[in-house]
């Protein structure tokens, strides 16, 4: 009874960690996925740092700051959603949101953006500015 009750709780410890759906689409098709989100269980977030941020962004995006110290304790706050679709300028924050989304056993759907704003930009799609007079 002892062995079982010390492999149950090893394979309880030590076994696999929960698996990320990670979907990595490029700008092209993020159109689509984007109008298919459900808003109450999903959310966008830009992991460029503000000022490009409030230059333009996606429509409804979150921006968080991949670099800052407090991407973490801000990420938490959305370990619940069913998806989180993330972008950045070309790939590199989306990465390491991607990184801390995994080290927080984040169980939904991470979306990623490959070409980042910048392929949305090339490919003409619609931006919204935070630029304040």
């Amino acid at each position: 009874m002892k062995i079982i009750l010390c492999f149950g709780l090893f394979v309880f410890c030590f076994g696999p960690a929960p698996a990320q759906d990670i979907q990595r689409i490029f700008s092209v098709d993020a159109q689509q996925v984007l109008a298919d989100l459900d808003t109450n269980t999903s959310v966008i977030i830009d992991g460029r740092d503000s000022a490009k941020f409030c230059l333009g962004h996606l429509e409804s995006a979150v921006c968080l700051n991949a670099f800052s110290d407090s991407a973490q304790k801000m990420l938490m706050h959305y370990l619940d959603y069913k998806s989180i679709f993330v972008y950045c300028t070309t790939e590199n924050r989306s990465e390491t949101i991607i990184e801390i989304l995994q080290k927080l056993n984040y169980c939904g759907t991470i979306i990623c953006m490959m070409d980042g704003f910048s392929g949305w930009i090339e490919n003409g799609f619609p931006v919204e500015k935070d630029i304040k007079n």
